[in-house]
């Protein structure tokens, strides 16, 4: 069987990749490469039509791109683009009917409207402008909304600010999106991704090397700090340069009955490279509080690992990059998904930083 991943980069393309697991071992090739803006860092597919997908251009003067992908015929053809509302677009949010744009440098979350028939980009509706600070004075010197995330459950929009020690809370009032609350987090941890998972919320702290973990009801409730666990394994520490990048969420297939959490640690000064961090999230007791288990660290060869992505039937793979060098690989989810075995690689596709899975 052969699957399509579709990777973004800094650098000005996009490229399209086939992962075909009928041989052994699999392989991991590129089929096309499409010429984009500059940095197509994160790319996120429509929800319910996966031929649809936005790249944002991670520069000053940011950009969303809006993509019609042919799978059979390998071809990216560009609809439409939007300035982002602000430098540096970290992250992209795709709903049925808008987008909502995560604006690292610029500290602003834009909502973009979308229409289907045709595929097209509105005018801007809306744009929030952010400011706060925290207690790193060099990396929290301002607002960074480094992600957003839909849940669905309580009807809200999340985005983790950096710059604030904070995740806030958006949910729309009358047609438009407003700021209803927010989470506050461990001072100087810098929340960079989050994930969430039967009424828990989980963190990565990016400035402290941290997985935080709350109980997180509907509005407007309050959510509870549940526990804080390393991203890497004891007794090891983390090293100053060290950076957890992304997190992401396996939940349970008949395959994999355990939900699992898996981290990157990025710029890991370990001989055998990057870093990921494996949770499992079971039921909670007095070892492990919350029910989450920090259980395996696996190294992956990577310099500067950001983005992972799992997929392939029953969420069986985890395919990974190095910016700075280790090519891109994709692992084996093994021991129910408490381990990863690498089966394939690939070098040549420059800087790569995520990857869709379609």
């Amino acid at each position: 069987m052969q699957h399509t991943i579709l990777v973004g980069s800094y650098s000005s393309e996009i490229t399209a990749l086939e992962f075909d697991t009928s041989t052994s071992p699999p392989t991991l090739s590129v089929s096309a490469s499409f010429p984009t803006g500059k940095n197509p860092s994160w790319i996120s597919p429509h929800p319910s039509d996966k031929s649809l997908l936005v790249a944002g251009n991670e520069v000053p003067d940011g950009k969303i791109q809006l993509f019609k992908f042919d799978q059979a015929q390998k071809t990216l053809e560009l609809l439409g683009e939007r300035p982002s509302g602000g430098a540096d677009p970290a992250h992209i949010l795709v709903l049925e009917d808008e987008i909502i744009v995560a604006n690292y440098t610029g500290g602003t979350v834009q909502v973009v409207p979308l229409t289907l028939d045709p595929p097209s980009l509105g005018t801007p509706s809306q744009v929030f402008q952010l400011t706060g600070t925290s207690v790193n004075t060099t990396r929290q010197e301002s607002s960074h909304p480094h992600q957003a995330v839909l849940h669905l459950e309580g009807h809200e929009v999340l985005v983790p600010d950096l710059g604030a020690d904070k995740i806030l809370r958006f949910a729309k009032e009358n047609g438009k999106w407003v700021i209803k609350g927010s989470v506050d987090i461990t001072p100087g941890a810098g929340p960079r991704h989050i994930v969430i998972y039967e009424n828990k919320l989980y963190t990565v702290g990016e400035l402290d090397n941290t997985l935080i973990v709350h109980e997180f009801p509907a509005l407007p409730e309050e959510p509870r700090h549940i526990t804080t666990l390393p991203t890497v394994r004891p007794p090891r520490e983390a090293d100053p340069a060290m950076i957890p990048a992304a997190n992401i969420l396996a939940p349970p297939t008949p395959t994999f009955p355990t939900p699992f959490i898996y981290v990157t640690n990025r710029n890991d000064p370990h001989p055998e490279g990057d870093s990921i961090a494996i949770y499992s999230l079971s039921s909670p007791d007095e070892a492990s509080p919350g029910g989450v288990t920090l259980v395996n660290e696996v190294h992956t060869g990577m310099k500067h690992a950001r983005g992972l992505a799992i997929g392939g039937p029953d969420d069986k793979y985890l395919i990974i990059g190095g910016v700075h060098g280790g090519g891109i690989k994709v692992f084996e989810r093994t021991k129910g998904g408490a381990s990863l075995k690498e089966v394939a690689k690939l070098e040549g596709v420059e800087k790569p930083t995520g990857f869709v899975w379609l």
